[in-house]
């Protein structure tokens, strides 16, 4: 076997810390294009939920100004964004699920009113289910539970509303945020 002179050691000890340095760029690389593609997704989930929250809304101001007047025009209106609705809580689900560890309390809950108001009633009880359980604080669950419990009543299971009541009320209580 031959013996490396110090050039060729030299050549092979640059050799290695330039495939280092190549190893840690491309781990370096990886890692940011991870938490961007996170960061992006997180920005397109506040957007859907905007837009849902505006359609809602547009959907209110339309009864409001055309609903008793002009019924025909209302159901058109109402059946578009109802459409819409329905597209974008799709997408918003679809977000969700790809950064469950950044989806907030109040996104969960938000998924899961639209869900129930599109009558999707099994769907939204997972969600609302879902903000409670993720809740960070006492005060946050509290809400989750009380949105929850507002849900119940509809569907007449009273009981457990009153129960979800109840217990929103004492995580409250129990913080001293209430008297």
């Amino acid at each position: 076997m031959k013996k490396l002179n110090v050039n060729d050691k030299a050549s092979l000890a640059m050799s290695g810390i330039a495939l280092m340095l190549s190893i840690v760029a491309y781990v370096n690389g990886e890692i940011k294009g991870a938490s961007e593609q996170q960061r992006t997704m997180r920005s397109q989930l506040t957007n859907v939920l905007g837009r849902i929250i505006s359609s809602n809304l547009e959907n209110t101001k339309a009864f409001r100004d055309a609903g008793q007047s002009d019924p025909f025009y209302y159901q058109q209106v109402s059946s578009i964004l109802n459409q819409q609705n329905a597209f974008l809580l799709q997408q918003a689900m679809y977000v969700s699920e790809q950064i469950p560890s950044l989806v907030t309390t109040v996104e969960l809950n938000t998924i899961a009113l639209a869900n129930a108001s599109a009558g999707d009633i099994v769907v939204a009880e997972r969600y609302y289910k879902r903000a409670i359980d993720t809740s960070p604080s006492d005060y946050y669950k509290s809400l989750a539970t009380r949105s929850y419990a507002t849900f119940l009543f509809p569907q007449r299971r009273f009981e457990e509303g009153r129960d979800q009541f109840r217990k929103a009320v004492s995580l409250l209580k129990k913080k001293g945020v209430t008297s």
